[in-house]
């Protein structure tokens, strides 16, 4: 996971790499592209929590962990998603 003190996660296993960089960070407007193959791409990896913690952490925008990020900032369902994994870790430790 991503440590308050800066130390990135390993990537290690993640899905997106080797992947093109503006897959990732796609531009604005219309016919500019998808994120559908980006967010399909994150979905089972095993990586993805790590990558929306980092996006959220570090103010990011485009597609972190499966989810479309402005500045940071991710939906509701995004935080929830996180949550519901950061619950079940605290499970597991007991």
């Amino acid at each position: 996971m991503f440590d308050a003190i800066g130390n990135v996660p390993s990537w290690a296993g993640a899905k997106c790499l080797g992947t093109p960089i503006d897959m990732w960070f796609p531009s604005r407007g219309p016919g500019n592209g998808s994120t559908k193959a980006a967010r399909a791409l994150c979905s089972g990896c095993p990586r993805r929590v790590e990558c929306l913690e980092y996006g959220i952490a570090t103010n990011s925008w485009g597609i972190w962990g499966g989810f479309v990020l402005h500045e940071g900032r991710a939906n509701g369902r995004a935080r929830a998603e996180l949550g519901k994994f950061q619950l079940q870790q605290k499970e597991i430790v007991k």
